[in-house]
């Protein structure tokens, strides 16, 4: 089975380049379900660059990273080595509420309305 056949990859514009963001997109959902972070090999990239008829190196995807910015929101970091995904387990955490005293939650509260008002303390 090749990747073409269930990768959806435009019609219209079958280049290297969608086939390659397809597929970062595919490895994307894939790791954010599993919510692990995602790195991949240059050689595992080609293999599945092959198989879908196209053909990727690491000279090419560093001109291409250069002019695309929809391909750099999907790449978080890239070296001869291989490429990380931007995942949601990449993502820097939510700010975590912070537990506020009561009493000053409520002084906040009240500085906050008085300052809307135009009034002071």
């Amino acid at each position: 089975m090749r990747f073409s056949e269930f990768l959806i990859v435009p019609e219209d514009n079958t280049k290297s380049e969608n086939a390659f963001k397809a597929l970062l997109m595919m490895f994307r959902q894939k790791a954010d379900s599993s919510n692990k972070p995602s790195e991949i090999s240059w050689r595992a990239l080609e293999t599945y660059m092959n198989n879908m008829g196209h053909s990727m190196t690491f000279d090419a995807f560093k001109n291409l990273y250069d002019q695309k910015p929809e391909l750099q929101s999907l790449v978080s970091d890239y070296d001869e080595n291989g490429v990380t995904i931007n995942t949601r387990a990449d993502a820097p955490a939510s700010d975590d509420p912070v537990d506020i005293p009561p009493d000053e939650k409520v002084s906040q509260m009240a500085k906050r309305a008085l300052n809307k008002r135009g009034g002071e303390l």
